[in-house]
Parts: C-alpha cells; structure tokens; sequence
C-alpha cells in the first residue's frame, strides 16, 4: 500500500506553472498533475505529511484551497469496500488508504462536512469511523522527526550493546552513534539558549553528555542520549496532543460560503465574506461566521466550540457561531464577525497562546540553571576529589541535571489545559490552572450567570406622554449595539411587536452605566432604576422578583421596563458540586434588588449575597472576602462584571453571550453558559496541583538519591543514566494522565 491519492481543489485564479512544477519536487511526492479546467490538483503522496507540505507550500503563494482533507481511523470493513462507499458520498473527491486502518480522503467543505461523512461512512460500511491525528503514536514515531530521531538512536544503543562482547570497537562506535544522533536536539536547544547569553538546562546535559564520552563511559552516554531523545518525544506527542484541540477545531470551520446579495446567489471563499452580508447555510453545513438569523428556523449544534452536546433551536434574532452545524432547517445569516474574528478563529488562536505560556515554576527553573551549572561542577569536582573515581564525577553530572524537574509543571499544565478545552473551558496559562486549586470562596454573579440568556420584558411603565411602543422603539434602538440579557430582552420584545428601531447615532456603553445612544436626532438613556438609586414611584406595582429599568429621553426620565429571568436548571447542582468539590463559601453578588436577589439565594442554596451593587461596590465587596484569608473566584459574565473579575483571585468568564470586556478581563472562559461544569474545572485545578507536586518530589528525591549514591559509588554512570532519564520518563507518562481525567 503505502501510498495514497488525493485532490485538492482551488477557488479564484490558478496556481502558476512555475508552482506546480516546484510542488513536484517536494520530498514525499510521487505524482503531481493540475487539471485548470476542473481546478483541481491530482496527487499520489507516500504519507499524510507530504500532502500537509503541499497545501503549506501553495498557501504562502496565494492559493487556497477550497477542499480539505483528513486521515481517518477505520476499524472493521474492508478496504476496498470503504475506499468504494466513501468515493460515493457527495462532497468526498478522493480516498484511498495509505497503510492498514488509515484511510485519507478529500473532500469539498462547501458540499460536506467531515463529521457527516464519518457518521455516513460508519454507518454505510458498519465499521467505527473517527479522525486520526499525526498525534497518534504509531504516526508521530515513523513519521516526526524526533520519532526517527529516537528510532536511530535506539538502533544504534542495541546494537552497540548486542556487539559489545564480540565486536569491542564496533560497539564503541555503535554507542557514539546513539550519542551523535540522539544528542542533536539537546546541542541544538543548548546553542540556542547560550546564543541568547543564557543557561537553560539543555547545558546541563550538554556537559553530562560530554563528560561521559570524555571519560570512556560510551554506553552511559548513549543511556542519556536515547532516554533523553524519548523524554523529547514524549512531550513533543503532550504538546501535539494538546495543540491538537485548537487544531480540530480549525477543521469545523468551512472553506466557502454561499453568499446572498438580493435574488443572487453565489459561493464564494468564507475568507471573502464581509461584515453585515447574508449567507444562506443548509442543513449538514457549518455556518461561515458568527452572525444573527434574520431568516429561517433550525436546531443547531454548537458543540464544536462550547462542547454541550444539545443542539439548540435558533429563530430570527438568534445568534449563531461559526462552526456550528444545521441540523433541520435553510438558515439566512447576517455576519457580525467573520475571518479572523470568528468565535472560532479566536477560540483556537487563544487556546494556542494559552498552552505556549509558560508557568511562574518553569520560568524560574529557567533561572535556577544559570546558578545550578556551578553547584553540579562543584559536587562533580567534590566526588571526584574524595572518592578518586572519574565514574563517580560523570554519575554526579548525570544525576544532578533537573531534567525531570523542569518537565514536572508545564508537562501538567499543557495537559489539563487540553482536557479543559475540550470541555469548552479555556484557561488561559498554567499558573491559573495550578491557582484553581488554593480558591476556596466562589463569587457568583446574578444577571446572565445564574439566570438563563432568556430574559422577558414582562411590563412596561410609561410616563406621559409617552406611548409603551413608541417607549419600547426607542429603547430597543438605544441598545441595537448592545448584548447583555437585559438587553436582548428589550429587542426582542421589540421584535415580537413588530416594531422597527430608528436611526442610531453615538452609542456608548459605561462600566455598570447602562447605554446612553442618539436615536432619531433624541438622545436615548437606558439604565437600572437602582444604579441611580431613582428607586420607584409608589404608585407602580413592581412583579415580584423583577428588574426595574430606568429609560430617559432627552434628560427626561420616559418610563420603567421591568424584566425578569429564571434560574438556570443547573445552578442549585452547581452550587452543590462546587461544596463537593471544596469550596467552601460561595456568594452571589448582584446589581439587582434585594428581593430578587433573596429570592435566588434561597433557590439555588446559597446562604450569603450582595444584592443592589454597583460595580465600583462589587469590587469592594470581592476585597472584603480576600481581607477575611479567602482565595476569591468571580464568576460573571457583563460589562458591569469586569472590574470584580479583574479584582478576584481568578476571573471566570461566562463566555459565549458575554460581553468581549469580561472575557478579556478574566483568566478562565467558559464558552457555554452552563455552570455545571465549575466543580469539574476546580477538580481539574486539584488533580493539577497534586500530579506537579508528585513529579517536584519524585524528581527531586530521584536527583537527591542518585548525587547521594554516586558519592556512595553505589551507582555508576550507565545505571545513573537509566534511572535519572527514565525519572523524567516517568514524569511526563504522569503528567499525560490529566489528558484523561473526567471529573
């Protein structure tokens, strides 16, 4: 088998000639024919990497393609069967297995989409069906570079030890070329951070690597180099492994679009799309962008991006993100955000910078190198010195490298990282997963977080002279711009009234300060009645429990709305599991009135709140608790909420109908508004903190014991090697276990 084809198909003006017969030449293609008129590229690859160079090498000239491609892990039917089946489903161009359980298949994104074509396939073929990633590690091993890296090392460390009684001089050189080709990553990383005048560990065993070899100890150095070659591999399958998330997640997102501009229909790039144009997305498609419905009604599935498993009905006025797939019913969108400002886009780059950020731990085991190079010198020069033993100086150089020490935390980190991500959680760096674990007081705001998206307008107070829909037509003008609940409950209100907002001029949101916008040449004022302290009128019956709304026109107060939501299903289990989890006070701290406030409380099983706060008293409120020894977490989701959460310990952001202020503001998002998953995310934080303090004291009662029975001459150099490289070993196969972890 061993090769495969595959076709790619392009959109806009062809590759030039010049391209295609350079894309010929890459390394690991066998075949390459462009045929212009059907815009297609046919091509026979030897692995899934060399398609990979193909599409890189075309995209930095300009051409993108318009189809993708993916392996897929085929287990059960047979192969010709499934190649079959799968040519037949539409949308698919290509497939063909490249080695046994692997089959690689093309397919048009606008046509497809390829969570359909494996439920197609699986069903089709009666077999299980799931992408397979490079990541894999029979992949990553034969086809990464440091899988090949560590493959030769290790030949040569075999065979050095297999010839080592009939072939003496063979197996020194066999042991040096374990050395030569498993030392290249460690020289490579060590020149590069003394280039930048810095001591980073690689140094360390830089020199222990050296030292072996200079001292005759051939086969302790190949140890070194062909462990320390695997401990590179597997943490470079961890990091893959984690980028993975944002990777696929990529994949969600379609390559063209059908546009709709008046009776005209036209498919174009999803790149193309522009801001307030509509798209028209069917059933078994992806949406392009985030936008609004303005046409249609369908039950759509979000799980790509918030990781809830529950499609949700989207009508007119619904917003939908980017990604999602429609299940039932045409939808026609108005793009709000598009390109690189999709949810989507944004979501996979921050969850790339969220797992390159590096811990406060890491950063100073970076700095404690520089110091730790003359310690280990020194006990090296101390063994050798009282014992007379070169062996003794070598083993203490091994053993005293922190290898497994600077693994401990971010090995951890990017792990838990990955499995919050897929949770639809985002933290955004290790030191707030590993501060998950010390918070003991969670701050819950009322508004948006504890009650659900689906707030009602349930009465509305004018004041003479004015009318309740000319009142209701400015208001949900003055906040077209706007998102919070409050918000969407004055639109569409609006909207189910029929009624059409006026011209809007000058919008402008305040901190906890409602919206203040020109509509229709009137300056238009919308806050809560309680951040004037304006109270209300005796003579207006207020609904039990609601939220009174203050709207001014022109300097004049114009009339009240009065809204009110209901509490989310999963609020009282989430407070209940936060308890099980170790939390040991929770708060609700809230804008609303004290009634309101009270009466959620009481719901959800809380015992203390804050009710009629504002933002500036929220924070007051958030350093009261820290004064008390708590470690604080805010949970909220508005731009009133911004200010506490930016205070708190940790800001957790409720992120899919948050506003772009909180989520900035706060370190953990949450990109469903389900909080059922809050006492997951602080198990996640514990089980973090207690795998980084397992590998700390594992790595230094190992550097401990090992310094301690080299001085002892206990342990040699090729044993020494073995234990130290296989601690940091060990130390990552822990750290992997968080990929796992459920909750």
């Amino acid at each position: 088998m061993g090769k495969f084809n595959a076709v790619l198909s392009w959109d806009g003006p062809a590759p030039a000639h010049e391209a295609i017969e350079e894309a010929k030449k890459i390394k690991g293609i066998a075949h390459l024919e462009a045929e212009r008129e059907k815009q297609l590229i046919r091509l026979e690859a030897a692995h899934p990497l060399a398609l990979e160079k193909v599409e890189n090498f075309f995209l930095s000239r300009g051409i993108v393609f318009s189809s993708e491609k993916a392996v897929l892990k085929i287990k059960g039917g047979g192969e010709k069967e499934t190649e079959r089946e799968a040519l037949n489903l539409k949308g698919v161009l290509s497939a063909s297995f490249w080695k046994k359980g692997f089959l690689v298949v093309s397919y048009n994104s606008g046509e497809t989409d390829l969570a359909l074509v494996c439920r197609q396939l699986a069903e089709k073929c009666r077999c299980q069906v799931e992408k397979a990633y490079i990541t894999n590690p029979v992949l990553l091993l034969l086809e990464s570079r440091q899988g090949k890296v560590f493959l030769a090392a290790g030949f040569f460390l075999l065979a050095g030890v297999f010839l080592r009684n009939a072939d003496p001089p063979v197996s020194t050189a066999s042991y040096l070329a374990a050395v030569a080709a498993g030392g290249v990553p460690v020289i490579q990383a060590a020149w590069a951070g003394l280039r930048q005048k810095a001591v980073n560990f690689n140094v360390l065993v830089l020199v222990a690597l050296a030292a072996a070899v200079l001292s005759g100890h051939f086969l302790a150095a190949a140890e070194v180099a062909v462990l320390m070659s695997l401990g590179v591999l597997l943490e470079e399958y961890t990091i893959k492994r984690s980028f993975e998330t944002s990777s696929s997640l990529l994949q969600f997102m379609p390559r063209q679009a059908l546009r709709k501009r008046g009776d005209r229909e036209e498919r174009i790039s999803a790149r193309e799309v522009k801001e307030n144009d509509l798209v028209l997305v069917a059933p078994g498609q992806r949406a392009p962008v985030d936008g609004t419905v303005v046409k249609g009604r369908s039950w759509v599935d979000q799980s790509a991006l918030t990781g809830e498993n529950a499609p949700e009905e989207k009508l007119p006025g619904s917003s939908v993100l980017s990604g999602s797939l429609i299940l039932s019913g045409l939808l026609e969108i108005r793009a709000e955000r598009v390109g690189d400002e999709t949810s989507i886009s944004q979501t996979a780059s921050l969850l790339d910078q969220c797992l390159e950020e590096e811990t406060d731990f890491s950063r100073l085991i970076d700095k404690v190198a520089a110091y730790l190079l003359p310690v280990v010198l020194l006990l090296a020069l101390i063994g050798l010195g009282t014992t007379g033993q070169v062996t003794v100086a070598v083993t203490i150089l091994i053993g005293a490298c922190p290898c497994a020490l600077v693994m401990a935390t971010p090995a951890v980190t990017r792990a838990g990282i990955s499995n919050a991500s897929l949770n639809g959680i985002f933290v955004k760096g290790g030191r707030y997963l590993e501060k998950l674990a010390s918070i003991n007081c969670v701050a819950l705001d009322k508004t948006g977080t504890l009650t659900t998206s689906s707030h009602k307008l349930i009465k509305i107070h004018p004041f003479p002279p004015w009318e309740e829909k000319e009142l209701l037509s400015l208001a949900a003008a003055a906040e077209k711009y706007s998102d919070p609940p409050l918000a969407r409950a004055i639109k569409e209100a609006a909207l189910e009234k029929g009624l059409e907002p006026g011209q809007v001029e000058g919008f402008a949101a305040a901190a906890g300060g409602g919206v203040t916008a020109t509509v229709d040449n009137r300056k238009v004022e919308i806050r809560s009645a309680l951040s004037e302290r304006a109270g209300i009128p005796g003579n207006i019956e207020a609904p039990a429990g609601s939220t009174p709304v203050m709207v001014t026109v022109e300097g004049n107060q114009a009339g009240l709305f009065f809204m009110t939501g209901e509490t989310k299903a999963e609020a009282r289990e989430a407070v209940a599991g936060m308890r099980r989890s170790g939390i040991g006070e929770t708060v609700i701290i809230s804008g609303d009135t004290e009634e309101a406030t009270a009466l959620m409380a009481d719901e959800i099983g809380v015992k203390s709140y804050y009710a009629e706060l504002m933002p500036g008293e929220k924070v007051q409120v958030i350093k009261e608790l820290q004064n008390k020894g708590l470690q604080v977490a805010m949970v909220g989701d508005g731009i009133n909420d911004a200010p506490a959460l930016a205070t708190s310990d940790l800001g957790i952001a409720m992120g899919l109908k948050g506003t772009d202020l909180a989520v900035d503001t706060s370190p953990v998002v949450f990109l469903s508004d389900n909080l059922d998953r809050l006492s997951y995310l602080f198990d996640l934080g514990k089980r973090a903190a207690s795998l980084i303090r397992q590998n700390i004291i594992f790595a230094c009662l190992v550097i401990v014991f090992l310094v301690t029975f080299a001085f002892l001459e206990y342990v040699g150099p090729a044993s020494g090697a073995l234990l130290h490289k296989g601690s940091a070993i060990a130390v990552i196969l822990n750290a992997m276990r968080l990929m796992y972890f459920k909750g």
